[in-house]
């Protein structure tokens, strides 16, 4: 079963992060005006849909013997090549940069941003950890909720939902409680991990049968829209925004219900478009991790054969070629790497759904 309103969404939510950054860049390079909008807003859909989809694409491994280990293994297959090579890109990128190794971070930092610990000696605004391939901070979260599914996917799938939804609010009120100072406490407390229990939630609506009548949904997909744009925390006016209860009501919430309202609502796409969503949507992973690379490139030629002018055309420019490269990535590299591992160290026995997980 493969859900395009699902796909969608993904390809939805790198393009808002990409477009974000595109035009923050745009900006700094001059005479164009970045106007606030919630494009940060992308990551809370990506884990609101990463809730739903493992959930969804694991039914018939709860309850399952060794379920655990195979549901990591299949997650480190699908996620660990394409960052391990972007992270080691990034790396060149930073040596010539510094034009030799004493540029580079320290080994601890690479390290622990290889294996997706969170560690601020190196990059943090506003205590976010960066890795070195910043926008890994994200998959730093999505490591820790792999974690904690894992350990529960051997029960039946609502106990499993239930002990995964328990752990996720015990770690944040574990870190309202005590504050910790170390940054991998600090960052694994935070409340924006409740985002992917969001998604479990209605991942679990839609296989016990739940739907949502076509006016229920269209009113939920305006009234998130509405709330995004009002921006009640003024989350589009900071630097970098929290993870905490603000980013979770302010852009979590309404992102699950946009994702609920997919989901649940009407979710049938015209026969055209299906193609074309499915393809942006298995890229998505490829454009939000490749992206950064197309943007500095194309800024750098456009800054010295141009200059600070037509940054509208900048704009475009780049959506339309971080795209073209995410396409060419997931079918050349992502997709291979990942089915080539699948086949050498995940188990086969009790087969997946698809959304595309």
């Amino acid at each position: 079963m493969r859900l395009y309103s699902v796909q969608l969404l993904r390809a939805v939510a790198a393009l808002v992060v990409l477009f974000g950054h595109v035009a923050a860049t745009a900006a700094a390079m001059g005479a164009y005006h970045k106007a606030p909008m919630p494009t940060g807003s992308g990551v809370d859909l990506f884990f609101a849909i990463s809730g739903f989809i493992m959930v969804f694409a694991s039914d018939r491994l709860f309850g399952q013997p060794g379920a655990g280990k195979t549901f990591l293994l299949r997650r480190l297959a699908r996620v660990l090549p394409l960052y391990w090579l972007s992270t080691t890109a990034m790396l060149a990128l930073l040596a010539i940069g510094s034009k030799g190794l004493a540029g580079l971070p320290s080994w601890s930092y690479v390290l622990s941003s290889y294996l997706f610990v969170p560690d601020r000696s190196f990059g943090s605004v506003g205590g976010v950890a960066f890795p070195v391939l910043s926008l890994g901070w994200t998959l730093n979260y999505e490591m820790l909720f792999y974690l904690v599914f894992s350990a529960f996917i051997a029960l039946p799938r609502r106990q499993a939902t239930i002990g995964v939804l328990t752990a996720l609010l015990a770690l944040v009120l574990a870190g309202m409680a005590t504050q910790p100072s170390s940054d991998i406490l600090a960052t694994w407390t935070q409340p924006i991990i409740l985002e992917f229990g969001l998604g479990l939630i209605i991942g679990n609506a839609l296989l016990d049968g739940r739907c949502l009548p076509s006016w229920l949904a269209l009113l939920m997909m305006a009234a998130a829209l509405a709330w995004l744009l009002a921006d009640p925390f003024a989350l589009t006016t900071l630097r970098q925004t929290p993870n905490d209860w603000r980013r979770l009501c302010g852009w979590g919430l309404p992102m699950a219900a946009i994702l609920a309202a997919a989901v649940l609502g009407p979710r049938e796409l015209p026969a055209w478009s299906r193609t074309a969503v499915a393809l942006l949507g298995d890229a998505s992973y490829s454009l939000y991790l490749t992206h950064p690379f197309i943007l500095i490139a194309i800024e750098k030629v456009w800054l010295h054969v141009i200059g600070p002018r037509h940054l509208g055309a900048f704009i475009i420019t780049v959506v339309i070629a971080a795209l073209c490269a995410a396409v060419g990535v997931n079918k050349l590299i992502e997709r291979p790497f990942t089915r080539a591992l699948q086949r050498f160290r995940v188990p086969t026995r009790a087969p997946v759904r698809t959304a595309s997980a």
